[in-house]
């Protein structure tokens, strides 16, 4: 068991966090499911209705991983050996389709096209919740630019040649001229800081460590639940399958970063060693969420079906609010930045006329 979970972590480690990249492939798992799913509720012979489903249908890779299967179950190939391609698409599907004939193969591929849908939504709403702020902070930076190349340098000669006090705007974001330095630097300094955390989220999906912006939004809280929400679908998933909950938390493990793959592992090894599941609960913050540790194996599927769906409803919830914080926040930042020069240039102007008077 754990060969196959190092090879599935080779396989997530050595792929970025491409949205787009990551978008598209649920998007033909979704479609892949759900043809395995028709088919395997046709009532006729599985390899059969697999072969018809596939016929005349767009020649996309869905129907192309569909359609191999169906030629080799229909060549006499074992389970096994039709779907040995699978682990190189998708690690959860590959230990998933041993189970074609099997009558759980239905509920589990439903389990998992419902958690793909529903990943591929929250993937969809975080990436646009950063597209927006990103573009506003990305405006304020090219509007301050701007200031310090045409406006700024005026008013500052302004100043300089009537021997007035610089305004406040000026040494608060005229940071091309370091007499104003640090001060100049540090909204700017703050703005840069921003664009570059959101646009490292927008390439590898995550945050900077200690993200200013993502505990400003709430965001690392949405992320920390929709991890949540991931690995009790996984446990759901393979205990519905029938796997145990030592085989279904090591075929987790690879889905995870480094700290929770862990805190899973230690939980693991600690209950493998016989002892019993509630004197082992305190290693793992998230396993104790879930269970109470005296639960039967069939109790562990409702626990676990339990705990994805109260935690998808949470994220659900989490981005509603975390969208109307990135909706005004932004727009505060950038009206602050807006309110700023405006102050200060009318006060420049207004000191300006007045000594001219």
């Amino acid at each position: 068991m754990s060969e196959n979970v190092n090879e599935e972590k080779s396989l997530v480690i050595k792929t970025p966090y491409n949205i787009a990249k990551k978008l598209s492939k649920q998007d033909e798992l979704i479609a892949f499911c759900r043809l395995l799913t028709t088919a395997s509720k046709s009532g006729k012979p599985f390899v059969y209705a697999l072969e018809y489903l596939t016929k005349n249908q767009y020649d996309d890779k869905a129907i192309k991983m569909a359609e191999s299967i169906a030629n080799k179950l229909k060549n006499g190939y074992s389970i096994d050996e039709a779907v040995k391609n699978i682990k190189d698409i998708d690690p959860v599907l590959a230990r998933l389709m041993p189970l074609l004939g099997n009558e759980r193969l239905v509920k589990v591929f439903a389990i998992y096209s419902n958690y793909l849908v529903k990943q591929e939504t929250s993937l969809k709403q975080i990436s646009n919740l950063v597209w927006y702020p990103l573009l506003v902070m990305v405006l304020s930076f090219l509007i301050i630019i701007y200031l310090n190349l045409y406006y700024f340098p005026v008013v500052h000669s302004m100043a300089t040649f009537h021997s007035f006090f610089d305004s406040w705007s000026l040494k608060l974001l005229y940071f091309m001229n370091t007499s104003y330095w640090p001060f100049s630097l540090i909204i700017p300094g703050i703005i840069i800081y921003l664009i570059i955390d959101c646009t490292i989220f927008m390439i590898f999906g995550h945050f900077l460590s200690s993200s200013l912006w993502s505990r400003l939004s709430g965001i690392d809280k949405t992320i920390e639940m929709n991890d949540k929400t991931r690995l009790a679908a996984f446990l759901y998933l393979y205990t519905e399958a029938g796997y145990s909950l030592t085989e279904a938390i090591d075929a987790s493990l690879a889905f995870f970063n480094e700290t929770t793959s862990k805190e899973l592992q230690d939980f693991n090894n600690a209950f493998i060693q016989g002892n019993k599941l509630s004197e082992v609960l305190y290693k793992s913050n998230l396993m104790s969420d879930i269970l109470k540790g005296n639960e039967t194996a069939d109790e562990l599927v409702i626990k676990f079906k339990y705990a994805y769906e109260a935690y998808s409803y949470e994220t659900v919830t989490l981005l509603k609010v975390v969208s109307d914080k990135l909706f005004y926040l932004p727009l505060i930042i950038a009206g602050l930045v807006v309110l700023a020069v405006s102050l200060g240039l009318f006060g420049s102007y207004g000191i300006f006329m007045g000594n001219i008077i």
